[in-house]
């Protein structure tokens, strides 16, 4: 049984999906099964998941069900010890799995950790540093301002899923990999790698306009208000949740997004030292 396995979930995704499978199939890490589920791709994605024969691919077919199901999916067939995620267009450093796993190894006390990452915008081509708070006591001060992981960084304890459950909906949506990491942190501890070990794409999103922005602003407020119940925020720092619908709105005027999460997430990093 393979210490770890890669969940993936690919939908339309032919231009990114070889570069995806190939990092994790040159992980320094070898003890590994990598659970890729196209969900229900229209282009050539499943046409060339098909090509590779490594047997520590497992490939599963589903009709187009959204990302969430996809995940949960591949949670439920994995057996290994630790649950990594990466994205179908995201690229893992050779190093990421071993350091990881080596890292939740000696600390048993972490239910999840993510590390920093280089974050490429597909339409202009500029590459950002993107920053996290790297201790636990960090990442809850930094939870109603920003998300503390960066989704494609993410390694969790199994036995975790096991008992908290997969991917499920708050306030009848699904709400990224937020309320997931919220059951974590409420039964153990965070952290993130203080290192790049990731490069993320951020292709032309769907938030940016009308409707999607209002619905994006909703679903901040409503899973703040979740994080608020679930870890028992004081009242007095609620005001913080101000903050990510401001930058939701600067995002939409051109300002790039990251940027607000390396303001919040340098000021929390240089009270770790």
């Amino acid at each position: 049984m393979p210490i770890i396995s890669v969940i993936m979930s690919a939908y339309n995704v032919e231009d990114y999906i070889r570069e995806a499978v190939n990092s994790i199939l040159n992980q320094t890490l070898e003890d590994f099964e990598l659970i890729v589920i196209n969900d229900g791709s229209t282009d050539k994605t499943l046409k060339i998941l098909q090509t590779y024969t490594d047997p520590r691919i497992k490939l599963l077919t589903q009709e187009h069900t959204g990302v969430y199901t996809a995940w949960n999916k591949g949670i439920m067939q994995a057996k290994s010890e630790y649950i990594a995620i990466l994205d179908a267009d995201d690229i893992a450093f050779p190093q990421k799995l071993q350091k990881q796993v080596n890292f939740l190894d000696q600390n048993p006390e972490i239910g999840i950790v993510g590390s920093f990452c280089r974050v490429i915008n597909e339409k202009t081509g500029k590459e950002t540093l993107s920053l996290r708070a790297t201790t636990d006591s960090a990442i809850r001060r930094s939870i109603l301002m920003v998300n503390p992981f960066i989704h494609s960084t993410t390694v969790y304890r199994k036995k975790i899923l096991d008992n908290v459950g997969l991917h499920d909906r708050l306030y009848g949506h699904y709400i990224i990999d937020f309320g997931l990491m919220l059951k974590i942190l409420k039964v153990s501890k965070g952290a993130n790698l203080p290192e790049v070990l990731c490069i993320r794409r951020e292709r032309a999103g769907s938030m940016t306009r009308g409707r999607n922005l209002y619905k994006h602003l909703k679903l901040i407020i409503l899973i703040r208000i979740k994080a608020i119940q679930i870890l028992n925020i004081p009242f007095w720092r609620w005001y913080q949740i101000i903050i990510p619908i401001t930058g939701a709105f600067l995002y939409r005027l051109g300002v790039n997004k990251e940027r607000g999460h390396q303001i919040i997430s340098n000021r929390l990093i240089k009270t770790e030292e």
